[in-house]
């Protein structure tokens, strides 16, 4: 009998946590809780993504309106600038045949 003391106080010493192989309801409620909270947080990621896609397609619209509305007003300013050259050409023209008209009168004088 002794050594069969010694046996169990060696197994004893060695063992510093205690495993319970039965399955109780506290188990069971912390497995179907985090199952629960893991189904909850990819459901909840899941409508953020969406959420996300809508907002994205959303600002997709409207950089696509700013674009065009971008590009019209730059046509615009660009014919604008034509119109201003041409204007400032025909101003050129218009004084450079003043000068001749009066190089012409200041010679015959």
């Amino acid at each position: 009998m002794p050594l069969e003391a010694e046996h169990h106080d060696t197994n004893e010493g060695r063992r510093l946590v205690k495993f319970d192989p039965t399955v109780n309801t506290g188990t069971i409620i912390q497995i179907g809780t985090i199952i629960f909270m893991g189904a909850l947080g990819f459901a909840m990621l899941q409508g953020e993504l969406k959420t996300q896609k809508v907002e994205l397609e959303a600002v997709k619209l409207a950089a696509e309106r700013d674009n065009k509305r971008n590009e019209e007003a730059l046509r615009e300013i660009k014919t604008d600038v034509r119109e201003l050259q041409k204007s400032i050409n025909d101003i050129k023209e218009g004084v450079a045949i003043l000068r001749g008209r009066a190089a012409d009168v200041g010679s015959k004088r």
